[in-house]
């Protein structure tokens, strides 16, 4: 697969920095949208994310700057958000994104101390509230269940696997080999767990890992992996 051209909403945080430095080295092309892409962070991000190895291009830029792009995935990593309302304002700004692959890594957490996953009342995931203003594209939920520091190092604390569940369409094929592949080249080993819906099971399963990482003192640097004699596709 040639290389992608790969735009991270949020790509001047933590979460979105290090997929995207990971990325790059693996040689996609990434543009780090900013409401101010000038500005010191926005600078700040672009450095480290082309630093230490990184091949593909880096570059920062305007909603509407990646809007006139050629957009192949769209990385959602900005903090979860509650509802369609307040979604539209931060995706409408990029287009319709008719058949583009988004990968929402977002989780809607209430405030310290509770951080908990925000719970409506028809249990939508935040991947439901994307897809449902970005109709035409086509939504998948991943890298939400582990930290930052994990993100930008899977094999961080010598892990030897670090599994990567990720929900979605299983058709058409060739999205969600993207995916697949954009999941594999950050570092992970891809595990499909079932349709867009399973979304909200992966909130949860966040929801936990914050839990134990943050409030019970289990740190950032272990993860979750599947063990047995069958393989998840």
């Amino acid at each position: 697969m040639a290389p992608l051209n790969i735009v991270v909403l949020g790509g001047s945080g933590n979460v979105g920095s290090k997929l995207a430095h990971r990325l790059a080295v693996a040689g996609h092309n990434l543009i780090l949208t900013s409401r101010n892409p000038t500005d010191d962070k926005a600078k700040a991000a672009v450095e480290f994310v082309a630093s230490e190895g990184a091949s593909g291009t880096v570059k920062s830029a305007s909603f509407e700057e990646a809007k006139a792009a050629k957009i192949d995935v769209l990385i959602v990593a900005t903090p979860g958000m509650t509802s369609p309302t307040e979604w539209s304002p931060v995706l409408t700004p990029l287009g319709e994104l008719e058949g583009v692959v988004v990968i929402d890594a977002s989780n809607p957490l209430t405030s310290w101390p509770n951080l908990d996953i925000a719970v409506n009342q028809n249990h939508a995931s935040a991947s439901d509230h994307i897809q449902s203003v970005l109709r035409k594209a086509i939504v998948y939920k991943a890298f939400n269940t582990l930290g930052a520091e994990i993100l930008g190092d899977p094999k961080i604390g010598g892990l030897s696997k670090t599994d990567m569940l990720f929900a979605g369409p299983a058709e058409p094929e060739s999205a969600k080999a993207t995916v697949t592949k954009v999941i594999s080249d950050v570092g992970f080993r891809p595990v499909y767990v079932g349709p867009l819906r399973y979304a909200r099971n992966l909130e949860s399963l966040a929801e936990l890992w914050i839990h134990l990482a943050v409030k019970f003192g289990a740190g950032g640097t272990w993860s979750w992996a599947i063990e047995g004699p069958y393989d998840l596709k």
